[in-house]
């Protein structure tokens, strides 16, 4: 572990809501607003709060810009998931919020999101950061993820969703692990607690409208933006063959490996994922 960096004195962050299509979309912001823009995309079933640990590094000279994805957190739940649809709602928030460009930075699903928007506006962003993804998740991964999200989903207290994803997560960061689920809960009508995110992420249930493989390996090697890929050392998602793959795909990719990471690089190691991304955006 690399220790979580103070948030102390990070201010609360602006929060602002964006529609697209009919679903309202919560966006956080921190740092200058007439700062160049990073736009934070958390990964599936998270929230924007998570970007709270990289704030802390760029907020003094850059506009960091975190919104809720669609189904999660506090925006609204949608009829449809994936890159497609989710690609769009980037767009729309860079142009409700009068970005210009900026450089984004997508963890998991959104890196996906992230190398999509890239690849069809290129004109829209400066850099790309990947937090542990590729065009083709390992299977094994996928599997664990899914079996992990189908476990409980209703709890007693804070203490008890911590405790219960605390199992589920044996590389995580105390710290950091708590934060995400304190922001990802939601009470129940009965005095309990839920996760935020739309159940039917959960209970696989949910339509997708996702970009396929072959897609997004030719999105990869179309980046002519600087790319970087932070990737977990022991990754289930994104295996150290799959990153000699990316590289071989686009020569420019850098690749960064965080010790003792799982797949879940900024809840297990948030430090060194917030300095390897304002080292590469400086």
């Amino acid at each position: 572990m690399t220790g979580v960096p103070g948030t102390a004195g990070l201010p609360e962050p602006r929060t602002t809501d964006v529609v697209r299509d009919g679903v309202r979309l919560r966006v956080l912001e921190w740092g200058p607003d007439d700062g160049p823009a990073v736009v934070v995309l958390h990964g599936f079933t998270g929230h924007a709060r998570q970007a709270q640990y990289v704030a802390p590094v760029l907020a003094d000279r850059f506009r960091v810009v975190a919104p809720d994805q669609r189904g999660h957190g506090d925006s609204d739940r949608a009829p449809v998931y994936g890159t497609v649809p989710m690609t769009a709602d980037l767009i729309a928030v860079l142009d409700a919020r009068g970005i210009d460009r900026a450089a984004v930075v997508g963890h998991s699903l959104g890196g996906m999101v992230a190398l999509t928007a890239v690849a069809e506006h290129p004109d829209r962003f400066t850099h790309l950061v990947l937090g542990d993804i590729g065009p083709e998740p390992a299977p094994a991964g996928v599997a664990r993820i899914q079996a992990s999200v189908a476990e409980r989903h209703v709890f007693a207290d804070l203490d008890d969703a911590v405790t219960a994803q605390a199992a589920l997560s044996p590389t995580a960061d105390p710290e950091a692990l708590r934060h995400r689920v304190t922001h990802n809960l939601t009470p129940t009508a009965d005095g309990q607690w839920t996760w935020k995110y739309d159940p039917a992420l959960r209970d696989r249930t949910a339509r997708f409208d996702n970009h396929p493989p072959n897609a997004l390996w030719a999105f990869l090697a179309a980046v002519a933006v600087p790319a970087l890929l932070l990737r977990g050392e022991v990754s289930d998602i994104c295996t150290a063959e799959t990153a000699a793959q990316m590289q071989a795909a686009n020569p420019g990719l850098v690749v960064v490996t965080i010790p003792g990471a799982g797949h879940s690089i900024a809840t297990d190691a948030p430090g060194a994922v917030a300095t390897a991304v304002a080292d590469f955006l400086a």
